[in-house]
């Protein structure tokens, strides 16, 4: 839900190999490199009703069951491991840090006396399940950085599609659930925020907080180029999108990238 995770599931499918090669490719003990450059245009803060748009890099390397970079559910920069893997099942731990902060007053004039929330780290439990061309995903990630930013939950579903030679698609549903810390700092506004930003103390439950669709469509130009794009198109939900923090409960986010796999 923060916009660190949403660039992460982008940057994470821009580092990485066809959806439907990388699928069925095993783990090499020998380094693997992924760089490239990025466009992405993802909201302001969640629930914001407004895009930013920004240049990025892709980097990530693995070297057998260990790999850098982007953390599968979680934050764009990290490091982990693959801790057991066979028959379509991979189960795996990481531990992430986000980039920026996750919401910043000064990103819209609305936000005035609320403060910013402060980027932090997190630890990450992973698993996933390939069956044919499906593929079944969850994570769970406690933040670990002490920022009040609690625990985070994700489900992801995906099905892997080849149109076309050198061409593949992966799109399929997801959502993240956030628990009461989480939700309390990202879409609440306690008694002192209230007092500073005039707005009404909001106290939000855990719940699922997001929903959302997300596609990717990749071209493998040759044996290391991939070019691509990745859109993804969420709603907010329950007490996150009833928040008066949230401006438009619609959240879209996007990606085109160019990457080279070495």
């Amino acid at each position: 839900m923060p916009r660190a995770t949403t660039l992460s599931r982008l940057l994470l499918a821009a580092a990485a190999v066809s959806p439907a090669v990388q699928a069925q490719e095993p783990a090499s003990n020998e380094w693997r490199f992924s760089l490239g450059a990025a466009v992405a245009s993802v909201p302001e803060f969640p629930g914001s009703d407004q895009q930013k748009t920004r240049a990025v890099p892709i980097f990530s390397a693995s070297y057998g069951r260990y790999f850098l970079g982007p953390v599968p559910g979680g934050g764009p920069l990290g490091i982990g491991a693959t801790l057991y893997e066979a028959g379509g099942l991979r189960l795996g731990a990481a531990i992430s840090s986000d980039i920026g902060k996750l919401r910043e007053e000064n990103d819209d004039p609305r936000l005035a006396g609320l403060g910013d929330i402060e980027r932090t780290q997190r630890a990450h439990l992973f698993a996933s399940y390939g069956f044919g061309r499906y593929k079944l995903s969850a994570g769970v990630a406690p933040d670990i950085g002490g920022k009040d930013l609690g625990t985070l939950v994700s489900l992801e579903a995906e099905a892997m599609f080849q149109p076309a030679d050198r061409w593949s698609l992966a799109v399929g549903p997801g959502l993240t659930w956030g628990n009461q810390r989480y939700m309390r700092t990202v879409f609440g506004i306690d008694a002192q925020q209230s007092a500073r930003s005039g707005r009404a103390v909001y106290d939000p439950g855990a719940g699922v907080g997001l929903v959302r669709l997300s596609g990717t469509l990749n071209y493998q130009l040759d044996a290391h180029w991939n070019l691509g794009a990745r859109l993804s198109f969420g709603r907010l939900q329950g007490d996150a999108g009833d928040s008066p923090l949230v401006f438009d409960k619609s959240q879209t986010s996007g990606l085109l990238y160019a990457s080279y796999r070495f």
